[in-house]
């Protein structure tokens, strides 16, 4: 089986992954798997389109720590603390573990039900470890991990996030916030 198979499979056959295809190209245009519409225009794909990377924002975090932790950065045997003192529950927590999903990740509250940005985020600094059997797969690991990066690097998230990946790969088009001038070239993949 070849990749391209192995895609259509994943994208046309069984739904799984409805948006990977468009990494393979096609005639042109593109169709999420499950009935979406090509861009917010109904345009072909072109190579201006842009895409949100959605989940692969963690691999992103997770390929962060690993090269801080190469550059003598981080140390994942050290507790979060050491790099995000505003997380103070999580003093006896390697940063192994929460890269690993090792330990549950629990907010008194959901972080995206609060009214404001500041509650948001005391919420998250309220995070606490919780039971887990097997991996705790969840948002709350990436997102204590931003600030694990921030503090270990001396720099935003989204700086290293570009100096360790996106310049070296040759991604310039990769935003956190689409620019205005970009946002035609945004295609939705939402099933809707």
């Amino acid at each position: 089986m070849t990749l391209q198979d192995a895609i259509r499979y994943f994208t046309e056959e069984t739904h799984i992954m409805p948006c990977l295809s468009v990494a393979c190209g096609g005639a042109g245009r593109f169709a999420c798997a499950m009935g979406g519409q090509i861009n917010e225009a109904g345009a072909p794909v072109t190579e201006r389109s842009i895409f949100d990377l959605a989940s692969l924002t963690k691999l992103f975090t997770g390929l962060t720590v690993m090269r801080l932790h190469e550059e003598g950065r981080i140390d994942l045997r050290q507790p979060v603390t050491a790099y995000a003192p505003q997380f103070e529950n999580l003093t006896c927590v390697p940063v192994s573990q929460v890269l690993g999903f090792e330990i549950g990740l629990t907010t008194p509250e959901r972080v995206d039900a609060q009214k404001t940005p500041e509650a948001g985020r005391a919420q998250l600094y309220a995070i606490r470890p919780g039971a887990v059997t097997g991996r705790a797969y969840s948002d709350m690991h990436a997102m204590v991990l931003k600030h694990v990066i921030e503090g270990a690097a001396d720099e935003s998230y989204l700086h290293e996030v570009a100096r360790i990946i996106l310049d070296p790969l040759g991604m310039g088009d990769t935003f956190y916030a689409v620019p205005e001038s970009r946002r035609a070239d945004c295609v939705s993949c939402n099933g809707e």
